[in-house]
């Protein structure tokens, strides 16, 4: 019997899935027709795939051996299927991309502008969200790029995402005109302690570096856009991305004699999922400039 694409399809999604009726689910496909499927395949092969159990599916040792060699041709399959369409469609191509306020604001939407004039083909959708639930999108594919500020020298703990450093970020704390005097003298942390401090509960670092010097955490928030907002008000000293900063009109550093945590801007992309040449070009451009 010759067994179809569609059947290696249905065994990959059942392997990834560890479940029947997920596998349905993202299949369209009824559950009794993935079982058939699997069972044709088990008869061809003479060996069983999966062990059953009430917690779900699970590869035997021979469908791990089948996984790892099909897996590999299902994706560039895909990527065929792909470029195909690509070549014969209408021409159009899309760029699903994640980021923060700030980072459009003060990085992306230039690069963006530039891109949309070189590639008027391509379609870009751009969404704002925190940097766990943007990995979480680019861990199931919701989105192709995700441009993040991300903690010096972090260690990639995901086998799936590849990460690309744009540039070196170094932190500054900022205020506004009216809230210090003497911005131009240089000051310790500990002459300033007992100001109001605005701080991103989802910085881990930062958080740390405020709790080390016992800073007044005088109102937490949870997005660095907000932290600019109300430095810009005069309600505190914020830490702002340094490069980021220095653009905004009506703030202006505070010169300390300790070191700040620094950060890297980077861009994240599923190593398992096919890049177009329209994220190709994108990203390569991001990368050079």
């Amino acid at each position: 019997m010759n067994i179809s694409f569609e059947y290696y399809k249905t065994f990959c999604v059942v392997s990834e899935s560890k479940s029947i009726t997920e596998a349905a689910e993202k299949l369209m496909i009824s559950q009794p027709a993935i079982t058939k499927t699997i069972k044709i395949l088990e008869n061809e092969i003479g060996s069983s795939l999966f062990n059953r159990s009430h917690s779900g599916i699970r590869l035997t040792s021979e469908g791990e051996r089948l996984y790892a060699y099909v897996k590999p041709l299902m994706l560039q399959l895909d990527e065929t299927k792909n470029v195909m369409d690509e070549i014969i469609g209408d021409g159009k191509m899309n760029i699903r991309i994640g980021t923060s306020i700030t980072v459009l604001r003060m990085f992306l939407i230039e690069y963006i502008e530039k891109y949309t004039k070189e590639h008027p083909n391509v379609h870009i959708y751009v969404e704002d969200n925190t940097n766990n639930n943007l990995i979480t999108k680019i861990k199931e594919g919701a989105i192709d790029i995700a441009i993040i500020i991300s903690s010096y020298n972090y260690v990639n703990k995901y086998s799936n995402i590849t990460r690309y450093k744009i540039e070196d970020l170094t932190y500054g704390l900022f205020c506004s005109d009216s809230y210090m005097e003497n911005l131009n003298k240089s000051v310790s942390v500990q002459d300033i302690k007992d100001k109001n401090f605005i701080i991103n509960v989802n910085t881990t670092e930062i958080n740390k570096f405020y709790q080390n010097h016992k800073l007044n955490n005088h109102l937490s928030v949870a997005s660095n856009s907000f932290i600019i907002d109300f430095v810009k008000a005069g309600v505190g000293i914020g830490m702002v991305i340094r490069e980021f900063g220095e653009k905004i009109y009506g703030i202006h550093e505070i010169k300390v004699k300790e070191e700040l945590p620094k950060s890297e801007l980077v861009a994240l992309t599923n190593n398992n999922k096919y890049h177009s040449i329209a994220i190709s070009y994108f990203l390569n451009g991001l990368l050079k400039k």
